[in-house]
């Protein structure tokens, strides 16, 4: 029966922030990359059996950190884009005075904060985050020597104890906490999960309103840009309406017109008239075209009729 490998619990930034995008050539999941191609690798080389960040599969995810924090042999943090979550798991384990290994990508360590700067001091080794396949031939090995070498110097203890003469350590002891401050804990998530809903909804109704006021833009400014394409396009074939038909024509039908018009009683419209035209000019009917006609019918009562203009139709 082959030996158990001792085991090195890698806490690292899971996704990339949208404000490191640009740093990690627009990659979002770049540090699954570099878990996969760089940190396990490395890891079982270095004679470990890699645990990987916990982000799902348990029913109390902080709690399953917690127990692998104070469990595993060693713990391998890699501190790049300064992760919240990853400091605070990083002094867990510091609280426990148990062995870590330090790690972060050169562009964090390179750029403006950098590394903090009690950390900055301990032995943390910097690793290249381009991944490309001949960096990760250099990078794999390098790792593997650096994770050896923690695990061996520390002698079970974490370095900043060591260093500083601290001797107060914590521990954990599940049977310490009571149902009371249990039940503490659900409910302050239960308001911190209520006010997330709530965030998200604030957050969904501000895209809905933005995306209705778009779309109420565009509407507008597709029925304006109709609107004006109609009227150009009506004023043009009114004008080659009117260029079909010569000065003379028009004069007949303005005659043919006011005749009809003299002819009928109240009330007057564009309709009655067009009917009574088709009744008595059939022949002026055919040879002009209907649109000329109605217009020309709705001139003539303006002029004729002022005072029916409105009831035209």
């Amino acid at each position: 029966m082959s030996e158990q490998k001792p085991t090195c619990f890698i806490i690292m930034p899971i996704t990339t922030p949208d404000i490191y995008q640009e740093r990690y050539k627009d990659d979002p999941d770049h540090f699954q990359h570099v878990l996969e191609c760089l940190f396990k690798p490395a890891v079982e080389e270095a004679g470990f059996r890699a645990i990987p960040p916990i982000a799902e599969g348990a029913e109390n995810i902080p709690a399953k950190i917690i127990e692998t924090l104070t469990d595993c042999d060693l713990v391998l943090c890699d501190m790049s884009i300064l992760n919240a979550n990853v400091f605070f798991e990083l002094g867990v384990r510091t609280a426990l005075d148990k062995p870590v290994a330090l790690t972060a990508d050169r562009k964090t360590k390179e750029a403006p904060p950098g590394i903090p700067f009690d950390i900055s001091s301990l032995n943390f080794h910097a690793y290249d985050s381009s991944l490309a396949a001949y960096d990760t031939k250099i990078e794999i090995p390098k790792l593997a020597e650096h994770i050896q070498k923690c695990a061996e110097t520390s002698d079970g203890r974490n370095t900043l104890w060591k260093y500083y003469g601290i001797s107060q350590t914590g521990r954990l002891n599940p049977e310490d906490a009571s149902i009371p401050n249990k039940l503490d804990l659900i409910l302050d998530e239960n308001i911190s999960l209520r006010s997330d809903i709530s965030g998200i909804k604030r957050d969904l109704n501000r895209v809905l309103s933005q995306s209705n006021a778009t779309k109420q833009a565009e509407d507008w400014t597709s029925s304006a840009a109709e609107s004006s394409y109609l009227m150009n396009y009506k004023k043009n074939l009114n004008k080659k309406i009117t260029n079909y038909v010569s000065k003379k024509d028009l004069e007949s039908i303005r005659n043919c017109i006011q005749f009809s018009i003299s002819k009928m009683g109240s009330p007057i419209n564009q309709n009655r008239v067009f009917s009574s035209l088709e009744n008595l000019f059939p022949e002026l009917i055919e040879s002009i075209p209907e649109q000329l006609i109605r217009r020309e019918i709705d001139d003539v009562i303006d002029v004729t009729q002022p005072d029916l203009s409105e009831v035209k139709e």
